[in-house]
Order: C-alpha cells, then sequence, then structure tokens
C-alpha cells in the first residue's frame, strides 16, 4: 500500500491486522471479548516530538514494523478507502519480529 502520509510530532500511521473473529473451534468471539491490545503494520512514522532542549526525541519504530499498541488509544481514519489509526509514540507497547 503506498500512502502520501506524513505525520508531525511523535504520531504514528497504522494499518490495523484484522484479528481472526473465530476460534480454531468455531466458537465467534465478539469484539468486547477481546480484551487485548491491537496490532498494525506502521505506514509512517513522524519526526519525533520537540524536547525541552529544543532536540527531538527519537522515534522507536519505524515503517515497515508490526506493533502492538493500547486498544483505546488509536484516533481512527480512512484515507484512499482504508481504515488506518494514528497513535502518539507512546501508546506503542511493542514491535513483534
Amino acid at each position: 500500500m503506498t500512502m502520501n502520509i506524513h505525520p508531525t510530532g511523535d504520531h504514528i500511521v497504522i494499518l490495523p491486522i484484522q484479528e481472526q473473529e473465530t476460534t480454531a473451534a468455531g466458537i465467534f468471539v465478539p469484539d468486547a471479548a477481546k480484551d487485548q491490545p491491537e496490532r498494525g503494520t506502521v505506514l509512517a512514522v513522524g519526526p519525533g516530538r520537540i524536547l525541552s532542549s529544543g532536540n527531538r526525541a527519537l522515534m522507536d519504530v519505524q515503517v515497515g514494523n508490526t506493533v502492538l499498541f493500547k486498544k483505546y488509544a488509536p484516533d481512527e481514519f480512512t484515507i484512499d478507502g482504508d481504515k488506518v489509526f494514528v497513535v502518539r509514540a507512546e501508546d506503542v507497547i511493542a514491535i513483534i519480529e
């Protein structure tokens, strides 16, 4: 997916990865029962927030990383027909390798 978006500050644009809606046994799992972090692929990374020293904070994630982020943190947008999330760097919990 090619997207021409440039987040500001410490914002990160993420394409969500859809989790399975059913278990291996075929049991439907509603969204309310999925009390876990969200997962997605990083599409764009801002330059980092400006510190009190005037320098920019380094960003821990890079475009292409698969990340876990806080479930209730993202702002949701539709860009070119795709649902994307925008989160702050502090809301990213882990990078999955």
